[in-house]
C-alpha cells in the first residue's frame, strides 16, 4: 500500500512556533507553584501545580528549537532541505555531488537536522485509499486549571490523531482525527474527549472533501 505513497520532508520554519514563557526558568516556576499551593492549602479554591516534567520538557524543547534555528540559517543545510523536499529518497551521495561536498558531511547534517526537529522525512499515505473515510478536526477547550500542553500530549499518543496544535483563540487545542468509519470517530469523541474531565468543551468539524494538502510548507 505504501508503494504509491508520497515521500516528502517537512522543514520547520525558523519563526513557525512562538513560545510564551521564560527560558531556563522551569525550576523556579515549579518551586513557586509548589509554595503557592502550600500557602493556600487552607483555602477551598482549587490550586493547580504543573508537574516538573512539563517544565523540563519545555526547556529541552527550547534548546532544540534554538539549535534548529541556527541550523536553518546555514546555506548548505537549506540546499539539502530543498533537494529532500523535491525527492525525499534522494541519496546522500547525489546531494553531496551536487553541493560539492562529501557524503559523510551530508549524512551528518541531515541526522542533526532530524535530531533537532528541523525536518522530518516521512511517507504520506492517502487515508481514503486505506479505507479511513471519517476525517475531522476537533476544537477543544480545556477546563479551568488544566494545562493544554499536558492534555495535548495525551492526544498526541492516540493512533487516530495525526495533528495536534496548541492554539491561541477560540480553542486551546486543535486535533486532526482520521478514523476508519463514523462509529470509530464516535467512540473517539466519547472515550477521549467527552469523558475527559480536563476538557470543558468539544466542537467536532467533519471533513467533507480535502481540497488542498500542501506538502512543501516551510520551504527555505
Amino acid at each position: 500500500m505504501l508503494a504509491n505513497a508520497a515521500v516528502f520532508v517537512v522543514a520547520l520554519h525558523k519563526n513557525y512556533e512562538i513560545r510564551n514563557g521564560i527560558s531556563g526558568g522551569g525550576d523556579l516556576l515549579h518551586r513557586t507553584a509548589e509554595y503557592m499551593a502550600a500557602e493556600t492549602s487552607k483555602s477551598t479554591a482549587p490550586v493547580h501545580v504543573v508537574p516538573r516534567s512539563v517544565w523540563e520538557e519545555d526547556e529541552r524543547d527550547d534548546e532544540l528549537r534554538h539549535e534548529a534555528r541556527a541550523l536553518a540559517e546555514d546555506d548548505m543545510n537549506r540546499e539539502i532541505i530543498k533537494r529532500l523536499q523535491d525527492d525525499g529518497r534522494m541519496s546522500f551521495s547525489r546531494i553531496a555531488r551536487e553541493l560539492g561536498t562529501s557524503e559523510a558531511t551530508i549524512r551528518n547534517r541531515v541526522s542533526r537536522m532530524i535530531e533537532t526537529r528541523l525536518m522530518r522525512v516521512i511517507a504520506v499515505v492517502d487515508p481514503v485509499s486505506l479505507g479511513r473515510t471519517s476525517y475531522a478536526m476537533v476544537g477543544l477547550t480545556v477546563a479551568p486549571g488544566s494545562d493544554p500542553r499536558r492534555v495535548g500530549k495525551v492526544f498526541a499518543d492516540c493512533d487516530e490523531v495525526t495533528y495536534v496544535l496548541f492554539a491561541a483563540g477560540k480553542f486551546d487545542l486543535m486535533v486532526e482525527v482520521i478514523c476508519e468509519e463514523a462509529e470509530a470517530f464516535r467512540n473517539f469523541l466519547l472515550d477521549r474527549c467527552y469523558n475527559n474531565p480536563e476538557i470543558a468543551s468539544v466542537e467536532p468539524m467533519m471533513g467533507l472533501q480535502l481540497l488542498k494538502s500542501l506538502m512543501k510548507w516551510g520551504r527555505p
